[in-house]
Order: structure tokens, then C-alpha cells, then sequence
């Protein structure tokens, strides 16, 4: 995959398409391509991904669209949520003696 990648840089392209990008490789070639497709989008360009489930996504992309029937049904930011958890003291000094839910959050 990152020799595919290398070479579709070479030629300066507007828009990169990745077709499921995370699958089968080990974690030190997902972090070169999610450090890649960030470098590309800052500098500029696009970068497509497809995939079977889209939490292999939620790290890379900043909107995800799903297809039915060759039809884009839905097109949506990722929203990424940052889990709700506070130390004891922090609690404390909030108040919150009172035993609750700490909700957290994760990709919709």
C-alpha cells in the first residue's frame, strides 16, 4: 500500500482515492497513511477512502458519506467526542458528590 501511495504522489494529483486504506496492514502503515492523507489535505487536496465499516474511518476523514444503490443516502461531518472523565478531585471541587452516569462519548 505505500508504494501505491508513493506512486500516486508522484504525479501531483487534486484528489486521492483509497480504497479501503486500514485493511490487512500492520499499524506502523496506518499511521504512515493517516500522516500522509493529513499532509496532502493541508497542502490542499482530497483524499476519497471507501471501506466496509466506517469507524476505520472516523480517525482519517472529516466528513463520512455512505452509498446505497450507487446513491450517496448520507453525507455527514464526524462528530468526535472526547470521553467525560474526571479525576475525584475535580469532581469534588465541581460538586458532584452525588453518585451518577459519566457518559462517554464516542463517533456517531
Amino acid at each position: 500500500m505505500r508504494a501505491r501511495l508513493a506512486a500516486a504522489l508522484m504525479t501531483d494529483p487534486l484528489v486521492l482515492v483509497l480504497d479501503e486504506p486500514f485493511e490487512g496492514i500492520d499499524r506502523a502503515s496506518a499511521d504512515v497513511i493517516r500522516a500522509v492523507s493529513r499532509g496532502f489535505t493541508a497542502g490542499g487536496g482530497a483524499v476519497l477512502c471507501t471501506a466496509s465499516s466506517a469507524s476505520s474511518l472516523e480517525v482519517l476523514c472529516d466528513h463520512i458519506g455512505e452509498l446505497a444503490d450507487g446513491r450517496l443516502t448520507t453525507f455527514r461531518p464526524v462528530r468526535r467526542h472526547r470521553p467525560a472523565v474526571r479525576s475525584r478531585a475535580r469532581r469534588a471541587r465541581a460538586g458532584a458528590g452525588v453518585a451518577g452516569k459519566w457518559r462517554h462519548g464516542g463517533c456517531a
